[in-house]
């Protein structure tokens, strides 16, 4: 563990990874932007990590784990179908950093993925897409809907999250942080009645 933060190396490189490949995505970032960061060599972050694409491939798993423990969440709840999406995407558009961070991740991978396709072994986030057209396949308006159109209903709402998600930065700077503010709780009611809207379509 290092003394300065009570962190181990590793755990500091995966946080340092973490905020780099949100912001820069996967090619644009280097082991050594990385190992930079925290005031390390290359070499001291590839004992840890054997290539970026390892690197990149932890993260995505720790934000994968994250994204399906808030389905299993409000899975344990007794509530409609309807209201378990509703807390899943609240949990997605939390006011905080690092929900941010991971909201941004999940659209890196979907967006990075397709100029590696090739060569990607594992799809970290398919098990957190197939929970959710799982929850939705209860949801009683879409009864015998194909998966592939439970599928759409839900892109468009996790598209909505990501977009509000990544623009964030870019609408402080326009309208401050006050009138941002207002405007993410105004999203937040939008959003809310776009899944009403789309679950009893």
């Amino acid at each position: 563990m290092s003394a300065k933060d009570g962190f181990s190396t590793r755990d500091r490189t995966l946080a340092v990874a973490t905020n780099l490949f949100a912001e820069r995505g996967l090619h644009g970032v280097s082991l050594a932007d990385v190992a930079r960061e925290i005031g390390l060599t290359k070499q001291a972050v590839l004992h840890h990590f054997a290539s970026k694409e390892k690197l990149y491939g932890e993260v995505l798993t720790s934000i994968a784990k994250e994204l399906e423990t808030i389905v299993s969440q409000s899975q344990k709840t007794e509530c409609a179908p309807e209201a378990r999406l509703a807390q899943i995407f609240d949990a997605l558009h939390q006011p905080s950093a690092h929900a941010r961070l991971r909201t941004r991740l999940l659209v890196r991978e979907l967006m990075d993925v397709g100029s590696r396709h090739g060569t990607v072994k594992t799809w970290h986030l398919k098990a957190f897409l197939d929970q959710l057209v799982g929850i939705g396949r209860s949801v009683d308006a879409w009864s015998g809907k194909p998966d592939a159109e439970i599928f759409a209903a839900l892109y468009q709402l996790i598209g909505a999250v990501s977009y509000f998600a990544i623009s964030e930065t870019t609408l402080k700077g326009m309208y401050g942080a006050a009138e941002t503010r207002a405007i993410e709780r105004a999203f937040n009611r939008e959003l809310h009645l776009l899944i009403q809207t789309q679950t009893s379509a």
